[in-house]
C-alpha cells in the first residue's frame, strides 16, 4: 500500500521486568482478555445458539440428510417459512463465514511462513523481503487449493471432512508448543499457570485424543478393519 516493505521478520522480543513495563502488560492483558471473552467466546456462543434454534425451530424431527444436504435443506425450509429471498440470505452468509475463515487462514499460514522464511534462512537477502515472501506463499496456497478443488470437483465434501480433522492434529501440536514456549521462554511473572494452564493441559489431552481416533479410523479403514 505504502510502495516499501513494511513488515519485518521477529524472533520474539521480552520486555525488562520494570514495574512500570508490568503495569502496562497487565492493562494490556486485560484488554486482551475482554476482547477475546466479547468477540471470541460471547459472539461465538450467541452464533451458535441462534443456529441451533433456527435448526430446532424449523428442520427438528425431520431426515433431511447430513452436512451439505442438512444446510441446503435447512434453506429450503427457511425460504418456505420466511420467504425465497431469506433462503438465498441465509446461503450468502454461509458462503461469506467460509470465505471470511478462508482468507483468515490464507493470511496467518502466510505470515507463518514468509516470518519463519525470512528470520532463519533469509536473514541476510535483501532481494527476498518479508513482503514478497508473504506473496508468494499466499499465492501458492490459492494454487494449492484451487488444485485440490479441481481434484475433488466431484466429491467436495472430502475437503471438508479433511480439514477438520487435520485441524484437530495442529492444535494437538499447537498446544503442546504453546505451554512449552510459555513455560520455558516467558519470565516467572507472566508465565501461564493455575486455571489458564489446566486448561491448556485440558486442550491438550481432548485434541489428542480425537487425533488417536482419526489415526485409528484412517488405519483401520486401510486394511479394511
Amino acid at each position: 500500500m505504502t510502495g516499501e516493505d513494511q513488515a519485518r521478520p521477529s524472533t520474539g522480543y521480552i520486555f525488562p521486568q520494570t514495574e512500570e513495563n508490568m503495569s502496562r502488560w497487565r492493562k494490556w492483558w486485560r484488554v486482551a482478555n475482554i476482547e477475546q471473552l466479547v468477540t471470541f467466546f460471547a459472539l461465538g456462543a450467541l452464533s451458535i445458539i441462534l443456529m441451533s434454534m433456527i435448526a430446532y425451530s424449523t428442520v427438528f424431527g425431520q431426515d433431511l440428510g447430513e452436512n451439505i444436504d442438512f444446510f441446503r435443506n435447512e434453506g429450503l425450509a427457511l425460504g418456505e417459512i420466511v420467504g425465497s429471498w431469506f433462503e438465498m440470505f441465509f446461503y450468502l452468509v454461509g458462503a461469506i463465514s467460509l470465505l471470511a475463515g478462508a482468507f483468515g487462514i490464507l493470511d496467518y499460514v502466510g505470515r507463518c511462513i514468509s516470518d519463519v522464511l525470512k528470520s532463519s534462512y533469509l536473514t541476510d537477502s535483501t532481494f527476498w523481503t518479508e513482503g514478497k515472501l508473504y506473496a508468494v506463499a499466499v499465492w501458492l496456497l490459492v494454487a494449492l487449493n484451487i488444485a485440490s478443488i479441481l481434484f475433488f470437483s466431484s466429491q467436495p465434501l472430502v475437503l471438508l471432512l479433511a480439514q477438520s480433522s487435520l485441524s484437530g492434529v495442529v492444535m494437538f501440536v499447537y498446544c503442546i508448543l504453546l505451554i512449552q514456549l510459555n513455560r520455558r521462554a516467558l519470565p516467572d511473572a507472566i508465565k501461564i499457570r493455575g486455571a489458564r494452564l489446566g486448561a491448556m493441559i485440558w486442550a491438550v489431552l481432548a485434541f489428542g485424543v480425537l487425533s488417536a481416533l482419526l489415526v485409528y479410523s484412517q488405519v483401520g479403514d486401510l486394511f479394511g478393519g
